[in-house]
């Protein structure tokens, strides 16, 4: 299976909202409905005319993108690419490995999977964890036999840094921490996309290096987020044939009629998404919640998966906005065999 990827290499550093009040936690990646997002509102600046294939006229409650489609951004560190770990029980060999308390702990704290063991995980195929190396305080697995690495060898490093706020009646100050990722010389987070036509593809990349220029994620006005296309390419994903499951490497929000059919062999996790809008206008907007499947999730009898773009922000209920505000929900399908299937 080829993959067209993109990987960005960031030059300052970055902060990811997450569901918890206040800064002092950021999330480690890029969601699939952030990117999206980050990019059409790129998208809006230089091609205003294609606005109304992102914006369905009736007022849909959702609507579908089969010509692009992109996954969430994940770390890389040199030539490595890092997936996310699939939430299906990983074959660690014969039952001695899988009944050991300190392998299933090593386990447990697993997020990321180099692209050989993802390639392994998603076969079926036996990964020996005692022949594997760990980075990044045991979040990060490699298959680098009788190799070591120290946690600063991870992508990134995560750190607070000391803020204060201050009252602008009162002149009474507080402080608080503001939590930011620092990613290493060689690292950064890369993503996969898919275009039916060359002209998205471009217009996509023309987007994406505005939105490098301008920044994603908290506190862009000081120049967090921003970031550079290091590297664009197909990379050659083994995947196994003839499986009636499928991974996806994005969120899913999945339509109700879809819900029979995944729902067999199931094994996911769910996500929150909720939080304020940004549309070009002055006063920030909450958008209504929405709860997706996580990264990683694996589904049964639906071999290319689906999902839509869902209504989270209606215009007449938010003064100053001129369209509906819709999330990103479609799944990025990889085929997955879990439990022999």
């Amino acid at each position: 299976m080829e993959l067209s990827y993109y990987k960005l290499k960031f030059t300052s550093p970055l902060h990811i909202g997450t569901n918890r009040p206040g800064f002092e936690f950021t999330d480690e990646i890029l969601h699939s409905d952030t990117l999206f997002s980050a990019v059409i509102n790129m998208w809006a600046l230089l091609y205003p005319g294609d606005m109304a294939l992102f914006l369905p006229g009736g007022g849909e409650d959702s609507l579908d993108f089969p010509w692009f489609q992109v996954s969430s951004a994940f770390p890389y560190q040199d030539s490595c690419f890092y997936f996310p770990k699939p939430f299906v029980r990983l074959n660690t060999g014969d039952k001695t490995n899988q009944k050991d308390p300190r392998i299933a702990k090593k386990i447990k704290q697993l997020k990321y999977l180099d692209q050989t063991l993802f390639e392994k995980a998603i076969h079926n195929e036996e990964i020996r964890i005692p022949e594997c190396s760990f980075s990044g305080n045991g979040q990060f697995l490699n298959a680098e036999s009788g190799q070591k690495r120290s946690p600063d060898q991870a992508p990134f490093a995560i750190y607070d840094v000391p803020r204060v706020v201050k009252d602008r009646r009162s002149g009474s100050t507080m402080p608080f921490s503001f939590t930011r990722i620092c990613f290493q010389k060689k690292a950064g987070l890369w993503f996969a996309a898919t275009f039916s036509e060359e002209q998205w593809a471009k217009r996509f990349r023309a987007a994406l290096n505005l939105l490098g220029d301008t920044g994603i994620g908290g506190d862009r006005s000081v120049g967090h987020g921003q970031f550079s296309v290091a590297d664009t390419g197909i990379m050659e994903l083994k995947v196994p044939a003839d499986t009636r499951h499928c991974l996806t490497l994005s969120l899913y929000h999945p339509k109700t009629a879809e819900i029979p059919a995944i729902r067999e062999g199931a094994s996911y996790q769910i996500i929150e998404r909720k939080g304020w809008i940004f549309a070009g206008i002055s006063k920030p907007l909450r958008r209504q919640a929405v709860r997706m499947f996580k990264e990683g999730s694996v589904f049964g009898n639906s071999p290319s998966c689906g999902g839509d773009v869902v209504k989270v922000l209606d215009k007449d209920s938010a003064p100053g906005l001129d369209h509906h505000i819709y999330r990103y929900g479609i799944a990025f399908p990889i085929p997955c065999r879990a439990g022999g299937k």
